[in-house]
């Protein structure tokens, strides 16, 4: 059994039994036994946003049911974080579902996959760096070329224009 925590501080347990993969499938049409198959389309499958919240409301229907949660509530307590740590524990859950025989070989793939996330997201951690410099340095060369000499005159210096010269609506 694997564990996810919602905004609201509600942990959610996810069991991976024939019970619960049979209601995930009728209610959503997601096979999450397939994860030891070729295939695999469940994991493409659970990439969707709404594919995913979907499956986590029918792998927990019964415990929010026992709790007295509405499906409103449990959507409601759920954000990029929650989602990503749910779906993260709901394959867990997915590889020790599987025979024995098979789960080494789908953790290894899971850790493999992960590992791959991080690479990735360093890599855009290291872009979005380099952008933010090359921003700053072309913002502070655009303010470098202006100089006080190119801004226009103060309006100390700028003549009164007769219907104008009282905008302020302070009294001349």
């Amino acid at each position: 059994m694997h564990t996810f925590t919602d905004l609201a501080g509600r942990e959610w347990h996810l069991h991976g039994t024939f019970d619960s993969y049979a209601r995930v499938h009728s209610d959503t049409g997601v096979r999450l036994d397939d994860i030891g198959t070729e295939s695999r389309k469940s994991l493409d499958q659970l990439q969707d946003t709404f594919t995913l919240g979907a499956v986590l409301w029918s792998m927990i229907e019964p415990e929010a049911d026992d709790r007295g949660v509405t499906v409103e509530l449990f959507r409601q307590a759920l954000d990029g974080t929650v989602l990503e740590a749910a779906h993260e524990a709901l394959v867990r859950e997915m590889v020790f579902f599987c025979p024995p025989r098979q789960r080494k070989v789908l953790e290894l793939a899971v850790r493999k996959v992960k590992d791959a996330e991080v690479k990735i997201q360093r890599a855009a951690d290291a872009a979005l760096q380099q952008a933010e410099k090359e921003i700053d340095a072309a913002i502070d060369k655009w303010i470098r070329g202006s100089s006080a000499s190119n801004l226009p005159a103060s309006s100390a210096s700028t003549p009164a224009d007769g219907a104008f010269e009282n905008l302020s609506g302070l009294p001349p």
